[in-house]
């Protein structure tokens, strides 16, 4: 063989060996060659996971093998181009989830918080309902006579035999506070160990004389148990705010006068004083707290006490919404023309209804954003949202507009979104993160859905 004709093989090989190696450190890497673009890019992915866990996985029209098993959660689709995607997830009895999402170079795009809405019609609990609630996963109904009764978990149905009303609950139904609306708002503790109910009017009063308190009769406009000990209840009155012991009829006023706004907290309580500050309660330290002054009255107060975030988000009557305490300090305004809010289960978000009606998430301790927005189809306005809970997996809400629709909606702006009417004409519901259930009101039944 001549040596130019060997020399010629020689390089070639060099050239294929170098070819190849930098190829295989380039695919090593996360490069690969686009032949669309006709090009080479880094790949990213996308990261799914799903509830229920076995749902069908469909990318681009290409179907992907779903991964999720006992010991892994999600499916991690790798070696993608960067590009635009379009994700369907779906199982049978199940609504289909959908969404477009993008991916980008050395990325991984997730769409880990899935929620396959059941495609079947809910349950129903009971006719000829006339209202209900629910507390600690006990449901208490009144019927269209007025008569109340209650199912203790995995109990049979129980009759409650004084008041019209429902107020609150403890022990599963061992302790209830029910009102008489008409007798001028009576209240009574019912407790399951006794056979007479207990008066807290007359209580009160007895004991209100006790103080030396000889003023005109004082009209009770609420009663909870307090938060740390259901032996002593908190009580709201045209004069103030007290504390009453249930075992000794000890009676102390925290407050000497009626509050603008007042809230049971987990500890104790909260109300707005005649300076417009909003003042704390902890029934365990007996200690008041005052947490800021507002310029307008207050309608809604919510905490995360958790350290290390303490944050109080407050609502004012003229629609201002503001934050404080943990990271962000001093009180901050979030937007001047709010409706409804609350935090997450998990602490980490903040939901609320903006004045153009749109939903918006804060995120607190997400790195990768800071608030995302969205607008349900139905909506134009905030006042056409009556009210919304949080899911308990803190990534989807559960909201009731005006018109009686009751949506399940994951808190996600990108489109498209997810968003699945439960029921309509719904004039009440609660929902239970124990049973993963909503309970609502339609017409006079009372219906549940599973989720």
């Amino acid at each position: 063989m001549p040596l130019g004709l060997r020399r010629v093989i020689f390089y070639f090989f060099v050239l294929v060996f170098l070819f190849i190696g930098a190829s295989l450190v380039l695919y090593s890497q996360g490069y690969r060659f686009d032949f669309r673009l006709f090009k080479v890019e880094k790949i990213g992915g996308i990261f799914v996971k799903s509830a229920p866990e076995d749902a069908s996985i469909t990318l681009n029209q290409k179907p992907i093998q779903n991964k999720s098993w006992l010991l892994q959660s999600g499916t991690l689709i790798n070696d993608l181009t960067p590009g635009n995607y379009h994700l369907v997830l779906a199982k049978s009895g199940y609504h289909t989830w959908t969404k477009d999402l993008v991916v980008e170079p050395s990325i991984v795009t997730e769409a880990d918080f899935a929620v396959l809405l059941k495609d079947t019609p809910p349950k129903n609990l009971k006719n000829g309902a006339a209202d209900f609630w629910l507390q600690n996963s006990v449901l208490v109904y009144k019927n269209e006579k007025n008569k109340l009764s209650y199912v203790p978990g995995g109990s049979d149905e129980k009759v409650i035999t004084t008041g019209d009303d429902f107020v609150s609950l403890k022990d599963e139904g061992g302790l209830m506070i029910t009102k008489n609306s008409s007798s001028s708002d009576t209240f009574f503790v019912i407790d399951a160990t006794k056979t007479a109910p207990l008066n807290v009017n007359t209580v009160f009063n007895k004991a209100r004389a006790a103080l030396g308190d000889t003023s005109k009769k004082t009209v009770i406009k609420r009663v909870d148990f307090d938060p740390t000990d259901s032996q002593r209840l908190l009580v709201l009155t045209d004069k103030g705010v007290y504390l009453l012991g249930l075992q000794n009829s000890s009676l102390r006023i925290i407050y000497g006068s009626e509050p603008k706004f007042f809230s049971v907290t987990s500890d104790g309580a909260m109300w707005q004083n005649a300076k417009q500050e909003l003042v704390s309660f902890g029934s365990l330290n007996n200690g008041l707290k005052t947490i800021g002054a507002y310029d307008d009255n207050i309608i809604a107060v919510d905490q995360v006490s958790a350290s290390p975030s303490n944050l109080t988000a407050v609502l004012q009557s003229n629609g201002t919404f503001s934050i404080s305490g943990g990271s962000i300090g001093e009180k901050k305004t979030i937007a001047d023309k709010a409706a409804l809010m609350k935090f997450s289960p998990d602490q980490q978000k903040l939901a609320f209804i903006d004045h153009d009606g749109k939903i918006n998430i804060m995120y607190f301790y997400d790195k990768k954003k800071s608030k995302a927005s969205y607008r349900l189809p139905d909506i134009k306005k905030m006042d056409e949202v009556e009210s919304f809970v949080w899911y308990k997996d803190s990534n989807h809400l559960l909201v009731r507009l005006v018109n009686g629709k009751l949506y399940f909606t994951e808190n996600d702006d990108r489109l498209p979104l997810n968003a699945e009417v439960i029921s309509e004409n719904v004039k009440k519901y609660f929902y239970d993160a124990g049973s993963s259930s909503v309970f609502f009101l339609k017409d006079a039944d009372l219906f549940q859905f599973v989720f």
